[in-house]
């Protein structure tokens, strides 16, 4: 090597090198940070989404099959309903027991407090008596056995149940957290044997018939829930009910942004067959 070359290896890199070599580095970092950054965020998004589909999943199909047991419906917000289930639906339910003491256990008995043939000393106490599906009193103790209630309150999707006419909350539990919109739909049907004189009230011939249109209805509605929470809010507006849809959206990590939305339709075959004559 000429001592030329040599003394211009040996003298090492210029202040310019030096600086040009940092910011070529500093340049290849923010482009790795930059991706890694990128990255994370769609792999926390993913996350985020794929935690909320399961939440939501879950909690949706808690609620269908509690619901899939209501028989009828005591009152029906957008926020929320409240119905009566079967006594079988009570978590403490002993089906191998015999409360009427008749030798049929509970499981296997259609009338579990033998009183099929007796009559209610009045009309206001026709849901006490007869076989299983027409009596909400079952133990025969002069209360509603099963009362369960789905709401929506501070940001939650929760239930309830009252046993025996309990007050309200001892048994609460939240289904859902994060909950930024969700809404109850209700709807009748066209087909008599479902919803009875639903046919008539299907003003717009759609063959749907809408919270509006039980609400106006000219036999049962009383007109005045279009701006009301409680759009059906009278016995025979709740009595052409078939169908509940539910639709939620929830925001996991509180950003602002959906992390996912999704409905689920449930149609309670108890509920026209327990009100069908």
């Amino acid at each position: 090597m000429s001592p030329r070359i040599k003394k211009r290896f040996d003298r090492g890199l210029t202040l310019v090198e030096v600086m040009a070599s940092v910011a070529i580095m500093s340049i290849i970092m923010m482009v790795v940070g930059l991706v890694l950054s990128i990255t994370y965020r769609s792999t926390t998004d993913m996350g985020l989404s794929t935690t909320a589909q399961d939440d939501i999943s879950q909690a949706m199909r808690d609620m269908e099959l509690k619901m899939m047991h209501m028989n009828e419906i005591l009152s029906a917000a957008t926020t929320g309903l409240t119905y009566v289930a079967d006594i079988e639906t009570y978590p403490d339910y002993d089906e191998e027991a015999d409360y009427d003491l008749d030798g049929k256990l509970n499981y296997e008995d259609p009338d579990l407090d033998n009183d099929a043939t007796k009559y209610a000393t009045t009309s206001t106490m026709a849901w006490s008596v007869g076989y299983n599906l027409k009596d909400d009193d079952d133990d025969d103790d002069g209360n509603i056995d099963m009362r369960w209630k789905f709401y929506a309150e501070d940001g939650r999707l929760k239930y309830d149940y009252s046993y025996n006419e309990e007050a309200w909350g001892s048994h609460v539990k939240v289904l859902l957290e994060h909950i930024t919109f969700i809404e109850f739909t209700y709807f009748g049907s066209t087909e008599e044997l479902l919803s009875i004189g639903g046919l008539s009230i299907d003003t717009d011939g759609d063959r749907t018939v809408t919270s509006e249109e039980m609400d106006d209805s000219a036999m049962y509605g009383n007109s005045n829930g279009r701006l009301d929470s409680e759009v059906i809010d009278t016995e025979g507006e709740l009595d052409y009910i078939v169908s509940v849809k539910v639709f939620l959206r929830v925001d996991v990590n509180e950003d602002g942004k959906i992390d996912f939305e999704t409905g689920t339709g449930i149609m309670p075959p108890l509920l026209y067959l327990k009100r069908k004559p």
